[in-house]
């Protein structure tokens, strides 16, 4: 019966590494997508990938199979896959759910030279965030989608923009209101919409707080924050006594507000001024 099952395995993972190096190859590509891979260096990779890790090898193709249908690229998913079994191992996450963020990820980075190598950080930073935060990986994982998203709207360099997305989603389930990563993701898409919104931006320059950053993307979300911070408790505006009215007023959105909420109370905490800051 062991004889039977290696036999089932093998015809398993060999059928799997077929099916992902068809489905991969784009002969219309220039480049990397543009040429068959051995179905026999996938299954090699995977087998390795799994001695390392202590991951079954068809599991391994199968996370990687999610990937390039989410992404079409083989390539940056190879590049990246020992690296995310190894930290989906870690974090008690399902590798397939790994790759699978990993995939959002990928997309939100869009077209980028060593695409491979800042999948990886960014799924390294989400990981040191969950340890530190509220939300664990194999939970936020699963709301990669949204987080890239939303990372789109932001100015900067996209690797740094989905860290500070992770980071937002974080302090909406810890101290924002957010029942769950669920929550918090979604919070942060209301959040990211209300930038979009003709009344949201009046009151931010009402306030005097500047919104547009570079080629037509919205700045930092961090830096916006930090702005609608010292302005909403800023003495031309009332001063603290008025501070949660002037912030609903910029962040009217029940659901945006989850995401600043957290970084209100610790401003207030402080005291408000530079030392809230």
């Amino acid at each position: 019966p062991s004889l039977a099952g290696a036999v089932g395995r093998s015809v398993s993972l060999q059928s799997r590494a077929v099916a992902l190096s068809n489905s991969a190859y784009m002969p219309s590509q220039s480049g990397a997508n543009g040429q068959r891979v051995d179905p026999s260096a996938l299954m090699a990779q995977a087998k390795q990938i799994g001695n390392a890790a202590a991951f079954d090898p068809d599991k391994v193709l199968e996370g990687l199979q999610k990937f390039v249908a989410k992404t079409g690229d083989l390539e940056t998913g190879r590049a990246a896959l020992s690296d995310l079994a190894v930290l989906s191992k870690a974090t008690s996450t399902e590798l397939d759910d790994m790759v699978d963020a990993a995939g959002d990820a990928a997309n939100a980075l869009g077209d980028t030279d060593n695409k491979g190598a800042k999948v990886k950080a960014v799924m390294g930073a989400i990981a040191a965030q969950g340890k530190e935060g509220a939300v664990e990986i194999k939970d936020l994982a699963r709301q990669m989608a949204k987080l890239g998203a939303s990372a789109g709207t932001f100015e900067g360099d996209p690797t740094k923009v989905i860290w500070q997305m992770g980071a937002l989603a974080q302090m909406s389930r810890k101290m924002g209101g957010s029942a769950s990563a669920t929550q918090a993701a979604t919070s942060l898409g209301s959040f990211t919409n209300i930038y979009s919104k003709n009344a949201r931006l009046n009151a931010f320059t009402k306030f005097g707080v500047e919104t547009q950053g570079a080629g037509g993307k919205i700045r930092k979300p961090i830096e916006v924050i930090v702005d609608a911070l010292r302005a909403a408790s800023s003495d031309k505006f009332g001063g603290m006594k008025n501070f949660n009215r002037n912030m609903g007023e910029m962040v009217m959105d029940a659901g945006a507000r989850r995401t600043t909420r957290g970084f209100e109370t610790i401003f207030k905490e402080a005291g408000g001024g530079e030392e809230g800051i």
